[in-house]
């Protein structure tokens, strides 16, 4: 993402969800939910990264892990 290959970016990171939710790893699919959501966000589409965002925050909350939802309502509140 740093060097602005956003397409790229996006591609691995549907790539690293992918592997997350065929090992069914609640924290690694909040992970990359969130990695799309700040991928989209950076791409200008807000509206977008807000639904992967929100993903995130499901997945966090259903593995407990209350600092990743904080850190997702973070990264929607800028």
């Amino acid at each position: 993402m740093k060097l602005l290959d956003l397409p790229l970016a996006e591609k691995n990171m549907l790539s690293a969800l992918d592997f997350a939710e065929k090992s069914n790893d609640l924290i690694s699919i909040g992970c990359a939910y969130r990695g799309l959501g700040e991928i989209l966000k950076s791409s200008d589409k807000a509206e977008d990264a807000a639904v992967y965002f929100e993903k995130a925050i499901t997945a966090f909350q259903k593995a407990g892990d209350t600092y990743g939802v904080e850190e997702v309502k973070e990264l929607m509140s800028k």
